[in-house]
Protein backbone atom coordinates (compact mmCIF):
# COMPACT_ATOMS: atom_id res chain seq x y z
CA UNK A 1 0.00 0.00 0.00
CA UNK A 2 1.29 3.48 -0.84
CA UNK A 3 1.63 6.15 1.83
CA UNK A 4 2.27 9.86 2.25
CA UNK A 5 4.96 10.73 4.77
CA UNK A 6 5.32 14.10 6.45
CA UNK A 7 7.02 15.66 9.46
CA UNK A 8 5.22 15.97 12.78
CA UNK A 9 6.05 18.61 15.40
CA UNK A 10 4.76 17.55 18.82
CA UNK A 11 5.14 18.38 22.51
CA UNK A 12 7.08 15.77 24.45
CA UNK A 13 6.83 14.86 28.11
CA UNK A 14 9.63 17.41 28.73
CA UNK A 15 7.23 20.21 27.62
CA UNK A 16 9.45 20.92 24.58
CA UNK A 17 8.66 20.44 20.92
CA UNK A 18 10.26 17.62 18.94
CA UNK A 19 10.24 16.29 15.38
CA UNK A 20 8.59 13.02 14.51
CA UNK A 21 7.06 11.50 11.39
CA UNK A 22 3.58 10.69 10.20
CA UNK A 23 2.73 8.18 7.50
CA UNK A 24 -0.76 8.48 6.04
CA UNK A 25 -2.00 5.43 4.13
CA UNK A 26 -3.03 5.97 0.52
CA UNK A 27 -5.35 3.94 -1.67
CA UNK A 28 -4.85 3.33 -5.39
CA UNK A 29 -7.13 5.27 -7.71
CA UNK A 30 -7.04 5.31 -11.53
CA UNK A 31 -4.98 8.51 -11.58
CA UNK A 32 -2.53 7.70 -8.74
CA UNK A 33 -2.89 7.39 -4.97
CA UNK A 34 -4.88 9.34 -2.36
CA UNK A 35 -5.49 9.44 1.36
CA UNK A 36 -8.91 9.15 2.91
CA UNK A 37 -10.58 12.54 3.51
CA UNK A 38 -9.29 14.38 6.59
CA UNK A 39 -11.67 16.74 8.38
CA UNK A 40 -10.53 20.38 8.50
CA UNK A 41 -11.91 23.40 10.34
CA UNK A 42 -10.31 26.19 8.30
CA UNK A 43 -7.60 27.26 5.89
CA UNK A 44 -5.43 30.35 5.56
CA UNK A 45 -2.65 31.52 3.26
CA UNK A 46 0.32 33.77 4.05
CA UNK A 47 2.89 35.30 1.71
CA UNK A 48 6.15 37.06 2.47
CA UNK A 49 9.34 38.39 0.93
CA UNK A 50 11.52 35.66 2.46
CA UNK A 51 13.44 38.06 4.69
CA UNK A 52 11.22 39.40 7.41
CA UNK A 53 9.36 36.56 9.08
CA UNK A 54 10.86 35.19 12.27
CA UNK A 55 8.97 34.01 15.29
CA UNK A 56 10.53 33.24 18.67
CA UNK A 57 9.51 30.12 20.57
CA UNK A 58 5.73 29.74 20.45
CA UNK A 59 3.29 26.85 20.61
CA UNK A 60 1.07 26.25 17.59
CA UNK A 61 -2.27 28.02 18.09
CA UNK A 62 -4.01 24.81 17.02
CA UNK A 63 -3.27 21.49 15.33
CA UNK A 64 -2.63 22.21 11.64
CA UNK A 65 -1.03 20.95 8.48
CA UNK A 66 1.41 23.50 7.00
CA UNK A 67 1.95 23.39 3.23
CA UNK A 68 5.05 25.14 1.87
CA UNK A 69 4.02 26.42 -1.55
CA UNK A 70 6.88 28.86 -2.40
CA UNK A 71 10.23 29.67 -0.83
CA UNK A 72 12.08 27.93 1.98
CA UNK A 73 11.62 27.92 5.74
CA UNK A 74 13.38 26.67 8.85
CA UNK A 75 11.62 25.22 11.86
CA UNK A 76 13.50 24.79 15.14
CA UNK A 77 12.02 22.70 17.92
CA UNK A 78 12.43 23.49 21.60
CA UNK A 79 14.97 20.67 21.84
CA UNK A 80 17.24 22.54 19.38
CA UNK A 81 16.65 20.28 16.35
CA UNK A 82 16.18 22.17 13.07
CA UNK A 83 14.70 21.19 9.71
CA UNK A 84 14.43 23.10 6.44
CA UNK A 85 11.22 22.92 4.42
CA UNK A 86 10.95 23.90 0.78
CA UNK A 87 8.17 24.33 -1.75
CA UNK A 88 6.23 21.07 -1.90
CA UNK A 89 6.95 20.05 1.71
CA UNK A 90 4.23 19.45 4.29
CA UNK A 91 4.42 19.23 8.07
CA UNK A 92 1.88 18.99 10.87
CA UNK A 93 2.31 21.17 13.95
CA UNK A 94 0.77 19.60 17.02
CA UNK A 95 2.88 21.30 19.70
CA UNK A 96 -0.08 23.28 21.02
CA UNK A 97 1.27 23.16 24.59
CA UNK A 98 4.71 23.70 26.08
CA UNK A 99 7.34 26.16 24.89
CA UNK A 100 6.77 25.48 21.18
CA UNK A 101 8.98 26.03 18.15
CA UNK A 102 10.79 28.82 16.26
CA UNK A 103 10.08 29.59 12.63
CA UNK A 104 11.89 31.70 10.06
CA UNK A 105 11.82 32.32 6.34
CA UNK A 106 15.08 31.49 4.55
CA UNK A 107 14.34 32.60 0.99
CA UNK A 108 11.46 34.09 -0.87
CA UNK A 109 9.12 35.13 -2.07
CA UNK A 110 7.21 32.76 0.19
CA UNK A 111 3.72 31.33 0.21
CA UNK A 112 2.35 28.97 2.84
CA UNK A 113 -1.02 27.48 3.61
CA UNK A 114 -2.25 26.30 7.00
CA UNK A 115 -5.08 23.76 7.17
CA UNK A 116 -6.53 23.66 10.67
CA UNK A 117 -7.55 20.27 12.04
CA UNK A 118 -10.02 19.32 14.74
CA UNK A 119 -8.32 18.93 18.15
CA UNK A 120 -9.86 15.48 18.58
CA UNK A 121 -8.40 14.07 15.33
CA UNK A 122 -6.65 10.82 16.29
CA UNK A 123 -3.10 10.81 14.88
CA UNK A 124 -2.03 7.56 16.54
CA UNK A 125 -2.57 5.36 13.45
CA UNK A 126 -0.28 7.67 11.43
CA UNK A 127 2.63 7.92 13.90
CA UNK A 128 5.86 6.28 12.73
Amino acid sequence: MASFRCTLVYTGTDNRSHFGDLELPMDKIPTGDRTAPIAATGTLFRSGDGKAAYWELHPAPQRQFVFCLKGSFELECGDGAKRVFNAGDVFLVDDTTGEGHRFRELSGPTLMSWVMLPPDLDLSAWRV
